[in-house]
This record gives C-alpha cells, sequence and structure tokens, in this order.
C-alpha cells in the first residue's frame, strides 16, 4: 500500500520531478514519519500504561523535584528524559517524548538500511516492521529505559555505517561521540 501510495503521487502532476533519489527518500521518510506519529497517537490513546519499572519513574520525580539524583543509577540519560517528560506535562509528557522516540527508531531505520547501501523498498519494508512491531508499540506507554536505548543504538549504527560509506569527517565523528555517549548513559552496559 505505501508503495502504492508513492507510485500515485509520482504519477500526479509532479511527474519527473520526484524521479530524483533524494527527493524520493525524503517523501519515503516523510510518508513514514507521519505514518508512525498516527500509530503513535493511536498508541497513546489505546494502549494502557503499563507499570514502571521499579525505581525509574521515582527517581525521575525526585529529579523533577531537587534537580539531582537521590542515587547513583546507572540510567541516567533515561531518568533525564523521563524528568523532562514529567515537566512537560507530567505522565502524558512521558508518553509525547516515549512517542517521539518510537517515531526517530522507524525513520533511523529506514535511513540505516539505505546508507548501508539497501534498496528504497527494503528500507522501507523494514521501517514498517519496526513500526508495527508490539514491542515499540506498548514501549510508547511504558517507563523502560529501551525508550531511549533503542534509538540512541540505531543512531550510533547509522553514523558508524555512514562513516565506512564516506561521511565528511569531523561531523561525523562529533556526532557518533555524541550518540554514543547518549547510548552509554542511557545504559552503561552498552560500554
Amino acid at each position: 500500500a505505501f508503495m502504492k501510495v508513492l507510485t500515485v503521487i509520482k504519477s500526479s502532476s509532479m511527474g519527473r520531478a520526484l524521479s530524483n533519489p533524494k527527493i524520493d527518500r525524503t517523501l519515503d521518510l516523510a510518508v513514514l514519519g507521519l505514518v508512525s506519529a498516527l500509530v503513535a497517537s493511536l498508541a497513546i490513546r489505546v494502549v494502557p500504561f503499563a507499570n514502571p519499572s521499579p525505581g525509574l519513574l521515582d527517581e525521575a520525580r525526585a529529579v523533577v523535584a531537587t534537580s539531582h539524583t537521590t542515587m547513583p543509577f546507572f540510567q541516567t540519560g533515561y531518568i533525564g528524559l523521563l524528568a523532562l517528560g514529567l515537566r512537560l506535562g507530567g505522565l502524558d509528557g512521558i508518553f509525547f517524548l516515549n512517542a517521539v522516540a518510537y517515531v526517530v527508531c522507524v525513520l533511523l531505520t529506514y535511513a540505516l538500511v539505505t546508507v548501508a547501501g539497501g534498496r528504497r523498498i527494503a528500507a522501507t519494508v523494514a521501517a514498517l516492521l519496526v513500526a508495527a512491531h508490539p514491542y515499540m508499540i506498548f514501549n510508547i506507554k511504558r517507563i523502560a529505559d529501551n525508550n531511549l536505548a533503542i534509538p540512541s543504538l540505531l543512531g550510533l549504527a547509522f553514523v558508524v555505517v555512514s562513516t565506512w560509506r564516506g561521511g565528511d569527517g569531523m561531523r561525523v565523528v562529533v556526532t557518533a561521540g555524541l550518540i554514543g555517549g547518549i547510548a552509554v548513559v542511557t545504559r552503561s552496559n552498552f560500554a
């Protein structure tokens, strides 16, 4: 269905203007972003809130209240994201940020497959599989560090593959370092 939509758009009045591979990939990403945002908003409305992992929500509430962590905790990055979500809008703010992380995972999957040399159809199928995976959808209403760990790992993989495929030097190295740092702060067992 996704490829049919793209075919209809291509055969519209724009015609040959969309035969550029960069424009095609951008269009793919836009449609995937829209589809995954719709799935995420549906999940926020339908999926029940799962009991949070022990300590994560309490630690985030402590960070919001005191601006300091109350204990040494290995998932500091996700605690920071939870605290930001709480400040944005309580549990709804957390669910919103989890939904953003879900959409980022879908888009990074597409980008990773294409930068690794995969065809658009393979990248689209891979991204749709991630978008439709029940674990990913249910995680939108869960408080679990995987909500930040998965996009961090996908982002790091994307940057590493980009570097191998001829990325442009220092910008790629700095981005890889930032994403790697986020991954380590999110889940110290990534190191």
